[in-house]
């Protein structure tokens, strides 16, 4: 009786640190297919590449980018050439959560700002990475770059709410269809 109590919990114990490892593998691959496509995102961003856009932009983001631009009267090829040169790239900054919901999930990346608030204190720049399931594909699908005061009053770093983000950009397991 002893042995088996003594195998039981010995098994227990490895199948919770199989499961564990295998859930922290899981994020790790996810993480990385959701910045690969963030990546490509960008790629077809700096090269123009309006099918590569497609590729990794959700077709709401596409659509509604494409909409914006005929309604300012403005090239949606001039709006690329600008986000290409705003958002940046995951490797220059600190890889902070992944979110997940159904079919919408999001990265969270921080980085110190090169901007100063008023009384010329630092502030911390949050990039939020919306993606949206399309099929069996992630795409990028909204884009938030928050500078906010680096410090809270008792001289805590600013940690990252999500009341900072736009309501299209909230990880409510719901895809946006194209306008």
């Amino acid at each position: 009786m002893h042995f088996r109590n003594i195998f039981s919990i010995t098994l227990g114990m490895f199948l919770f640190l199989s499961l564990s490892c295998t859930s922290s593998t899981d994020d790790e691959a996810f993480k990385h297919e959701l910045e690969n496509n963030y990546i490509q995102f960008l790629k077809a961003l700096k090269k123009g590449d309006d099918e590569g856009i497609k590729k990794a932009m959700s077709s709401y983001f596409y659509a509604s980018t494409r909409n914006d631009c005929a309604d300012a009267k403005e090239l949606f090829t001039a709006k690329i050439k600008e986000m290409s040169e705003v958002y940046p790239e995951p490797s220059d900054m600190d890889f902070i959560k992944i979110f997940k919901k159904g079919p919408t999930s999001a990265l969270l990346f921080s980085r110190d700002s090169d901007a100063t608030e008023v009384f010329g204190r630092p502030m911390l720049m949050f990039l939020f990475i919306k993606f949206v399931k399309e099929g069996t594909t992630w795409k990028t699908d909204a884009i938030e770059l928050m500078d906010v005061e680096k410090y809270n009053a008792d001289g805590s770093v600013t940690a990252f709410e999500e009341s900072f983000l736009s309501e299209g950009s909230l990880i409510d397991g719901k895809v946006r269809e194209a306008p």
